[in-house]
C-alpha cells in the first residue's frame, strides 16, 4: 500500500511541477503505430526476461502509454531543458513501474539490457 501512495505522489509531483502551465499527459492514448512500436519493443524485452503472459501484457501496456507520453512531450512547445528534464523523470519512471511488474532477477537484467532495447531519448539541438 504505501509502495501506490508513494507512486502516486511521485506521479502527481511529476505532472504537477513539469507540466503546471500546460496540458497533462496523463489523458495520452496511445495510437496503433505506437502499439506497435510497444509491442516490438516487448518482444525484445520477453527474448532476455521470460515473460509470463501476465507479465508480457502488463509490460505491453505500460511500455505504450510511455511511448505516448514520451511523443507527447517530444512535440510540445518547450525548451530543450525541459524537454530533456521531462524524458528524464518519465524514464525514471518507467524503470521504477516495471520493477512492480518483474521479479527481482527480472528487474536485474532489465537494468542491463534496457539502455539496449530501449535507450532515453535526449534532445541535443
Amino acid at each position: 500500500m504505501k509502495i501506490i501512495q508513494l507512486l502516486f505522489v511521485s506521479i502527481v509531483l511529476f505532472f504537477s511541477v513539469n507540466l503546471a502551465s500546460a496540458q497533462t499527459y496523463s489523458s495520452v492514448k496511445a495510437t496503433p503505430e505506437q502499439e506497435a512500436k510497444a509491442n516490438k519493443i516487448v518482444l525484445q524485452f520477453d527474448d532476455e526476461l521470460s515473460l509470463t503472459e501476465k507479465q508480457e501484457l502488463l509490460f505491453q501496456t505500460k511500455q505504450a502509454e510511455f511511448i505516448a507520453v514520451n511523443e507527447s512531450i517530444l512535440n510540445s512547445q518547450r525548451t530543450r531543458k525541459e524537454i530533456n528534464g521531462m524524458l528524464l523523470a518519465l524514464y525514471q519512471e518507467q524503470a521504477n513501474e516495471m520493477k512492480e511488474i518483474l521479479t527481482q532477477p527480472q528487474y536485474d537484467v532489465y537494468k542491463k539490457v534496457r539502455n539496449k532495447i530501449d535507450p532515453l531519448i535526449v534532445i541535443l539541438k
